[in-house]
């Protein structure tokens, strides 16, 4: 007792020599000290809050009325809620004092919005200037690096027509289909510009040219576009549909690039009025011929290095580690992930839940069992936490307690509520004095 009387003049002491103590809440803090880490343990405070386990955050649980998972709808629910909460906050004048933060599967789903809307055109510009760059530096001209660049654009906004109409939208996932795309299509552009190129410097006309490039290289374009496609189209049959509709995705858009490439490239190299556009830059002797008789000369050498570069990249391959944390995939920064970190570190709730079936009570509780004897989970909850045990020592009790509670009938006139108040709180006084004397 005079531990807790001391730890309660400690208390006041603080509040005393810190004014800002004084926003908090004595009973809140007290609580703890009388009611045993009970409170703490079950993340519950003094008020019926959830909290931590060290008292020092609140949690609130908000759920949606609607169950639709569209990005637009859940991104609406989490900023209305932010932006309640903040209005809340600077009511009660705890702005600088009070930090909120939102976590949970809606908020993740908003981060995410956000992320793919900040870096979607980010990094499919760098793609597209980066191709288009190396495009002209190679080939000398800014016309044919417009005219390889154009039609693979129109291409891609073409699958992205697509993904509307199939699968609705992108995520996190199926959005690294674009510069995928783009790397891999300018390839077509290449080879087809590369082979007019050479046609002009023979002496064809810009349609003769075109189509001597088209007859020439249409073969393995069409070979290299198919293999592709189908390595990527082969994702579909993955159950996880993140990579299946990347494949299928990635597939269509490699497809749609072919088509637009062979056909406006050729299209705009054969007519005489766009000459202006296809203009070939002046050949040019290679200077790296020396590297592929060297190649030739030691081709033993070559091929021994390149199987074991092989043979050591397949020894390593099984090493490579695994995340299966979708966490992972979100920006450091998001503030719903550090939410998502904070609750599974310091309090005894958290937003990433698992529902396992069982045939019987008996297996659920082995399922139990062993699920709580695993380091990687926090908390396990079955049907058995809610259902009454013991239930034959509890009958024998309720038995022999039988004979002393016959003889009591329910009173015929009206129950005096205060009295019957008065009695139940002298009947607690009563117990709390033995269970303190015991």
């Amino acid at each position: 007792a005079m531990e807790h009387f001391t730890a309660v003049i400690d208390e006041l002491t603080r509040r005393v020599r810190d004014p800002q103590r004084l926003d908090q809440s004595l009973t809140r803090t007290l609580a703890p000290l009388f009611s045993g880490a009970q409170a703490l343990r079950t993340g519950i405070d003094a008020a019926g809050y959830f909290t931590s386990r060290d008292g020092r955050l609140s949690l609130a649980l908000v759920r949606p009325l609607s169950e639709s998972d569209d990005p637009d709808r859940v991104t609406a629910f989490v900023r209305y809620v932010e932006r309640h909460a903040r209005a809340a906050i600077t009511e009660q004048g705890l702005t600088g004092r009070l930090k909120l933060t939102a976590t949970g599967l809606p908020a993740l789903v908003a981060e995410e919005r956000a992320a793919l809307g900040r870096d979607l055109p980010l990094t499919s510009g760098v793609a597209a200037g980066g191709i288009f760059l190396l495009f002209v530096f190679a080939f000398r001209s800014v016309r044919q690096g417009l005219l390889g660049m154009v039609p693979l654009l129109a291409a891609l906004l073409c699958t992205l027509a697509f993904v509307r109409l199939t699968v609705g939208g992108l995520n996190m996932i199926t959005s690294a289909f674009i510069p995928t795309m783009l790397g891999l299509g300018i390839d077509f552009a290449v080879h087809l510009l590369a082979r007019y190129n050479e046609g002009r410097w023979q002496g064809l006309r810009s349609p003769e040219a075109a189509a001597s490039a088209l007859r020439v290289a249409g073969p393995g374009l069409i070979t290299s576009a198919a293999a592709t496609a189908a390595a990527f189209a082969a994702l579909a049959v993955n159950r996880f549909r993140g990579f299946a509709e990347l494949g299928m995705i990635t597939a269509v858009g490699l497809v749609l690039s072919l088509v637009a490439i062979a056909t406006a490239i050729t299209a705009v190299l054969a007519l005489p009025r766009l000459s202006l556009l296809h203009r070939p830059p002046r050949p040019r002797v290679p200077r790296g011929a020396g590297v592929g008789g060297w190649l030739v000369r030691h081709r033993p050498l070559v091929v021994i290095a390149g199987v074991t570069l092989t043979a050591l990249a397949l020894w390593r391959a099984p090493r490579i580690p695994w995340s299966y944390n979708y966490l992972d995939l979100l920006p450091a920064e998001s503030d719903a992930l550090a939410g998502m970190r904070i609750l599974s570190q310091k309090t005894d709730f958290s937003a990433e839940v698992a529902a396992l079936r069982a045939g019987s009570l008996d297996e659920a509780a082995r399922l139990a069992r062993a699920l709580r004897g695993r380091p990687t989970v926090g908390k396990v909850e079955w049907l058995g936490d809610f259902l009454p045990r013991q239930q034959r020592a509890k009958l024998a009790a309720l038995a022999r307690l039988r004979p002393l509670l016959s003889g009591i009938r329910p009173a015929a006139s009206a129950v005096d509520r205060a009295a019957l108040d008065r009695a139940l709180e002298a009947l607690s006084d009563a117990i709390e004095d033995a269970r303190f004397a015991a």
